[in-house]
């Protein structure tokens, strides 16, 4: 005969599973990203013996493109989780500034996401979808379909923040995406020679 407590232990345990199986955001799934531009954004990452930098880019109609460099990260505070927040770094350069993480579907952090199905996951939780940054020094490329370099998109990141947290969840580093300008040279070779031929 079970007790009430452990029914309600039993109970709790199927409840949990069952979130965790289908776990979507109030307003469904992140639909993949199919009208991408053809453009490229880039964060600085600095913060005291922290640097490297953040690439994401895209071609017309495909997913956005991320790389990402890091060195100087503290061995002992990780793995280290990263993400893109909902707003903007503040002038104060506060990382509170920021925000939740980018969540245009309302899915928030709890449960973890489900890294398998990153449709489920926030938007901006990249490290949930894509891994944890490991060691003090990090080389990372990945491909995102659910994040978006168009303005009029709900996963437009362009002028938001990309957030580097410790093992406990604090915010070491936080830098503002900003566009990265096309080449200006006439012929579209990255120069600006006025003998082109």
């Amino acid at each position: 005969m079970l007790t009430s407590t452990t029914l309600l232990t039993w109970l709790s345990v199927c409840a949990l599973a069952v979130a965790q199986e289908g776990t979507t955001g109030k307003l469904g799934d992140a639909p993949k990203v199919t009208e991408n531009p053809a453009a490229a954004y880039e964060v600085k990452l600095e913060a005291g013996d922290i640097k490297g930098w953040a690439k994401a880019s895209s071609e017309a109609g495909k997913p956005v493109s991320f790389e990402i460099e890091i060195e100087g990260l503290p061995a002992d505070k990780g793995p280290f989780k990263y993400h893109i927040h909902q707003a903007a770094v503040p002038s104060d350069g506060n990382c509170t500034g920021t925000g939740a993480h980018l969540d245009p579907y309302e899915r928030t952090q709890v449960p973890d996401c489900d890294t398998p199905h990153p449709e489920t996951c926030e938007v901006g939780d990249l490290s949930g979808k894509h891994g944890l940054i490991k060691e003090a020094k990090a080389s990372l490329s990945f491909d995102d379909a659910y994040t978006s370099l168009n303005s009029s998109n709900v996963a437009f990141f362009g002028d938001l923040s990309f957030v580097i947290h410790d093992a406990s969840g604090g915010r070491i580093l936080c830098s503002n995406w900003t566009l990265v300008e096309p080449a200006t040279g006439g012929d579209g070779d990255g120069d600006d020679d006025a003998c082109d031929e």
